[in-house]
This record gives C-alpha cells, sequence and structure tokens, in this order.
C-alpha cells in the first residue's frame, strides 16, 4: 500500500493592490477619498464631481458627465418607476448619512471603516439611529447603502483603468510582457513532462504556477487569459499519440462560464477545469488539443462577475469585442456609462430603453437581465456575512493550494495585520516541508535591482525611519517568521525585493523580462527540480 499526496501547485503567487499600482489604477485611500468628496453636503454634483475626479479637461469630460448623471440620478426626488427602483437597489442617500458619522482617517472614512459599519448592522439585522436630522435607518436601507457603495467602487475603478488605457500604454505592455513569460514558462514545463507523465495526471496538466488575486478588477486574469491565446494560436508544440498541439488554459476554482468576447450574441464560453483537462487529455481519443491548466483564484470576487438572480449561476464579463490586451471594454457597464458594452441580444435592448440605464446583461446560462447589484464581491471587513457558495467554493480550493505550496510570492501584498484568515491559513501550511517566501512590497528607486536575503534585508530596513520600514515589508516580514519560523524553522527561506512593480519583472528585452520571471517564480534552478520531482511522483 502506497501514500496518496496529490499534487498541488508548487509556487502560489499572491496578487495585491501594490501589484498593479503603477497602472494607476485606484488604492482603497484613492477610493475612500473620492467617495468623501461626493458626498460631501455643502456643494451642488458638478462640485462634487469634479473634485473628486480632480479636473475638468476636455478628455475627461465624458466621464465626468456620465458620474454627474449616476449621481444625479441616486439622489433624484422623481416618483418615476425608473429612478424609483434605482434609489430602492443604490440608497446613496443613506450611504451619505452613515459616511457622515463614520469614524474619520484624516480626511475621509476608509472603505474598509465603511464596510464595517455597514456589515455589522448586517450582520446583526438591525438598524440604527442617527439623530434627528437623518432619522432612523432600518435594515432594508442599510444594505440598499451597501449596494451603493460596491457599485460606485466599480464605477470609480473602471473609469481610471479607462484612463490607463488611454494614458498609459507602457505599463499595460509591460504586464503583457509578464504574462506572456509566464504562458512560455508553462509551455517549456509541458514539453519537459510530455514523455515522461501521463497527459491526465496531475503531474501534467496542472501547471506549477497558480495566482491569488486580491483586488477586484479582472486585468491580470484578462492578460493572462491573453498572453495564453496569442501563444495557443502560434503555438507548434504538438504532443500526445495523436500528436495534437498543447495549449494553455486556466482553472478559476469554479466551474462559472464568460461571456463570449467575440461572439454576436450573450452566449456563454466554458473554461476549463480539472475533470474537462483529465477527459481531454485522454490519450485514446482525438480532441485536438492536449490541455494544461493554471489555477487562478479570486478569493473576494471579481467586479466582472455577474450572479443571476434567476438561476443562480456566475457570468465572468471580460469585454465583448476583441481579444486585445489592452481591451477598453474589459469592465462591466455601469447604470450612467456603457462602458464600451455592446448590447447583443434584444433582451439587453428592451431593458435598457426601457429604463433608461446600461447596466443590463444577460445570464448567459439562463437568459435572466443581470444588474450591477447582481455583482459579488467581498470586502474583509471585521464582520463576515454570508458569502456566495461560489466564493466558498474557491477559497476551500484555495486553501489548499497555498498549504501545499513550496514557494509563497507576495506581490504587492502586504498581509494586513487585520487579515485573520490568510494569516490562518499560512499557519495551517503542511510540516517539515521546506518553504520558500518571496516578499515584493513597496517600492524603493535608490534600492538595487536584485533580491535581497534576510541578512542584507535587515542591514536595509535598519536605515529606514518606522514608517518606512512598514512600508517596505518590514512588518510583513516580522509577521511571517512569527506565523512560519517555530513550525518549518531552518527550512524556512525568505528573500526581498525593494524595486517594485513592475520592476520585479520588467527589463529592456523579451529575453531579459522571460529571465527576470523565471528567477521570480522558481530560484535555484527550482523550475527543473519541480519538474524532476513531478517526473518521479508515481
Amino acid at each position: 500500500m502506497q501514500d496518496y499526496n496529490p499534487l498541488w501547485p508548487e509556487v502560489v503567487v499572491w496578487w495585491g493592490a501594490g501589484a498593479s499600482k503603477s497602472l494607476n489604477l485606484l488604492t482603497s485611500d484613492d477610493i475612500a477619498r473620492q467617495i468623501s468628496k461626493l458626498a460631501q453636503y455643502d456643494k451642488d454634483i458638478a462640485t462634487r464631481v469634479n473634485e473628486a475626479l480632480k479636473g475638468n479637461s476636455d478628455e475627461d469630460k465624458e466621464t465626468i458627465d456620465s458620474l454627474i448623471k449616476l449621481i444625479e440620478m441616486l439622489e433624484s426626488s422623481d416618483d418615476n418607476e425608473s429612478s424609483r427602483l434605482i434609489r430602492e437597489s443604490y440608497d446613496w442617500v443613506t450611504l451619505r448619512k452613515i459616511i457622515k458619522i463614520t469614524p474619520k482617517s484624516g480626511n475621509f472614512s476608509t472603505v474598509q471603516d465603511l464596510f464595517n459599519i455597514l456589515d455589522m448592522y448586517i450582520f446583526n439585522r438591525s438598524g440604527f439611529a442617527t439623530g434627528k436630522e437623518d432619522g432612523f435607518l432600518d435594515i432594508n436601507k442599510i444594505s440598499a447603502a451597501r449596494e451603493a457603495l460596491k457599485m460606485i467602487i466599480i464605477f470609480l475603478q473602471t473609469i481610471q483603468y479607462k484612463k490607463t488605457v488611454k494614458n498609459n500604454k507602457d505599463s499595460i505592455k509591460k504586464y503583457y510582457k509578464f504574462a506572456k513569460a509566464v504562458g512560455l514558462l508553462m509551455q517549456e514545463e509541458g514539453l519537459k513532462l510530455k514523455d515522461s507523465v501521463e497527459l491526465t495526471r496531475r503531474e501534467f496538466f496542472l501547471e506549477s504556477l497558480s495566482f491569488i488575486c486580491l483586488n477586484w478588477d479582472p486585468i491580470l486574469l484578462w492578460l493572462l487569459f491573453c498572453a495564453n491565446k496569442e501563444l495557443n494560436d502560434e503555438s507548434n508544440i504538438y504532443i500526445g499519440k495523436y500528436v495534437e498541439k498543447m495549449k494553455l488554459f486556466h482553472d478559476l476554482g469554479y466551474f462559472m462560464g464568460v461571456r463570449k468576447v467575440d461572439g454576436e450574441t450573450p452566449e456563454v464560453w466554458y473554461p476549463f477545469n480539472e475533470s474537462i483537462v483529465n477527459r481531454i487529455n485522454t490519450q485514446e481519443y482525438r480532441t485536438g488539443r492536449k490541455v494544461r491548466i493554471g489555477k487562478f483564484y479570486f478569493p473576494h470576487g471579481c467586479l466582472g462577475w455577474r450572479e443571476c438572480p434567476n438561476c443562480g449561476k456566475l457570468v465572468c464579463y471580460l469585454g465583448n469585442t476583441e481579444w486585445k490586451y489592452n481591451s477598453n471594454s474589459l469592465f462591466p457597464p455601469s447604470i450612467s456609462n456603457d462602458f464600451g458594452f455592446k448590447i447583443k441580444s434584444n433582451q439587453e435592448k428592451k431593458y435598457k430603453d426601457k429604463h433608461k440605464r446600461y447596466d443590463g446583461i444577460q445570464c448567459s446560462f439562463c437568459g435572466t437581465i443581470t444588474e450591477s447589484k447582481n455583482t459579488p464581491i467581498v470586502m474583509q471587513s471585521n464582520y463576515k456575512l454570508n458569502n456566495p457558495p461560489f466564493i466558498e467554493e474557491i477559497q476551500r480550493d484555495m486553501k489548499i493550494a497555498i498549504s501545499n505550496a513550496k514557494h509563497l510570492v507576495f506581490m504587492g501584498y502586504s498581509l494586513p495585520i487585520d487579515d485573520i484568515i490568510y494569516k490562518s491559513i499560512i499557519a495551517t501550511k503542511v510540516l517539515g516541508e521546506k518553504l520558500m517566501i518571496t516578499l515584493a512590497v513597496g517600492y524603493d528607486s535608490e534600492a538595487e535591482d536584485r533580491f535581497y536575503n534576510e541578512n542584507e534585508a535587515k542591514e536595509y530596513w535598519d536605515k529606514l525611519d518606522y514608517k518606512r520600514k512598514k512600508s517596505m515589508g518590514k512588518e510583513t516580514y516580522d509577521m511571517l517568521k512569527s506565523i512560519l519560523n517555530n513550525r518549518v524553522k531552518e527550512n524556512l527561506t525568505i528573500r526581498m525585493y525593494f524595486r517594485g512593480i513592475p520592476n520585479i519583472f520588467d527589463a529592456k528585452t523579451d529575453d531579459e523580462v522571460n529571465k527576470k520571471v523565471k528567477d521570480l517564480f522558481y530560484p535555484n534552478n527550482d523550475f527543473e527540480k519541480y519538474i524532476n520531482e513531478r517526473k518521479k511522483r508515481k
């Protein structure tokens, strides 16, 4: 009788807000500041919007107008059915009242504090009195206020992405080269495994590299999708009994549908999961391709997701025009702006014409119209509400991946001190295994473009004041040491990178990018080591 040790990805990448910062996406502080400006009581809507978005240039006129229109909808006293339904679903008026009484950090309430106060009362199924002026806020109003907060966050992040596509093309290209380098590595890995391991086994089809995206935006997933599509289309790699093309795809931890990007209807395109790949890779059958998949997790949900209110299925929206890494329609439509959304059915057109709003997307499974409020995103607040089943399933799969990883890479994610869940997951890692941790947190232009070992990092931190030391990963390092050092002891190795992202993978030539990406995820010749270990598994 043999031991049974299922294979899981050797490398798990934690992708946080800091990893996308150079794309000029909004941080949580940026979002909090903008919402605080929008919620002011002593200024008209146009002034609030302009202050929130910092400007009134011609290039921003469409954005400014659409946000003005949105706030006007939310603050309207019109009694027509469409206006009333919008205000009932997204209670911005109540949210403004809550923002007014929420404790401030500097000049504004943090996003987490806002979610904390909302989730506390939703969790307890109770309302609260705000004083004579604003009266009693019942549970229904508080729940609708939460939907308003969520919807506005999506709107603000979307318009920021649109600015990035327009004004920051070089940065997006750097990230795309990173995604392509990842795909090339996974092709190479498959080539080195194809003759030694059955194609139906995880040892072959499950990529050694996996991603946990702590952000809500779909940009990293989209870049990886586009890179894989380019590599799959251009590939001349053929494997298996019938010499079929090897292709790369992703397993999202839950079998959801994706609204077809380049189709003419809201038709669904199905990503892969392990069971499908196992069948496709059966040597006896000609399927036209043999497949490898990489794990990609959204444990907090995604701005591009819609949960159907009828069938309960999850559909992912990733644009609807073409497969371009700098797609202009990557984010879904909002109430007041289509954001490049292409209507693909009579039902979607009827919804828009009837309700005078743009956010209606048909469920690709049952055809029901979904709205902005059907976007399932989770905030790491102190009060954990019941997550949708698919979030729970994704988090369970992710937990096992973390527990079995041999290399944890933190890219722009500092493991905040209040992040109890992820700290607990890391603390339950499998004992006795050697563990590598790579920290890429913060940016210092004067740091060397290399990885620092622990002694070198301590010397570097000793030169910094407390605040700067914290922002450059010292607190995260101490936390990880306290969680893991007593468990893995001499088997724990931690290295740091202080030049920030994208510098950690950016270079002048594609070959140099590929080399940096390989060193980032597979130091010390671990790429070959993991391949050889897979070949030896039974």
